[in-house]
């Protein structure tokens, strides 16, 4: 119903804002930004994936394994995301020195590419969900998420060494 779905949004989008300080701790004390971030990536795909075999679960008839893919799906998807969004910065940050006039540039490339990233990614997943089936959206927002995986796995080997933080 409408009450419990906007309570779900809400605790969604709530943890979707505050799970970002649990994984910038992580990559901080143990993994690393960059595992953090591939991780993240790892879990906003898994997430889409698992919310698309929900979507096919209802439709098959089958309520409670839908809902039970759902609140994984979610969960994962916030997982994912605090991995994701604290340390894709931070990783943008040590491409650069303090005084670099390119840092700044860098900054405003990257808020540009998350801006047309989010003004565009509707059109695709969300097209597809309203004209073809959800599941087929979530899946397609899977793929789109395992595509930059993909990308940013093979490109960061050369820009980013493999450091895992030491706890102090």
């Amino acid at each position: 119903d409408r009450s419990r779905a906007l309570f779900l949004f809400g605790l969604f989008t709530s943890f979707m804002w505050f799970m970002p300080l649990l994984g910038g701790w992580l990559a901080d004390k143990w993994l690393g930004p960059r595992l953090a971030v591939l991780l993240g990536c790892i879990g906003l795909a898994v997430g889409n994936f698992l919310l698309a075999a929900s979507s096919f679960s209802a439709k098959g008839g089958r309520p409670e394994a839908a809902m039970g893919l759902f609140l994984i799906g979610i969960l994962t998807m916030i997982a994912g995301a605090g991995m994701f969004k604290s340390n894709a910065s931070a990783l943008l940050g040590q491409l650069f020195g303090p005084n670099d006039p390119r840092r700044e540039v860098g900054f405003i490339l990257f808020y540009m590419g998350i801006n047309i990233g989010a003004l565009f990614a509707p059109f695709g997943a969300g097209t597809a969900g309203e004209r073809i089936g959800w599941g087929w959206g979530f899946l397609l927002a899977g793929f789109g998420m395992l595509i930059g995986f993909l990308v940013f796995a093979f490109q960061a080997r050369r820009a980013f060494p493999v450091a895992i933080a030491k706890p102090e």
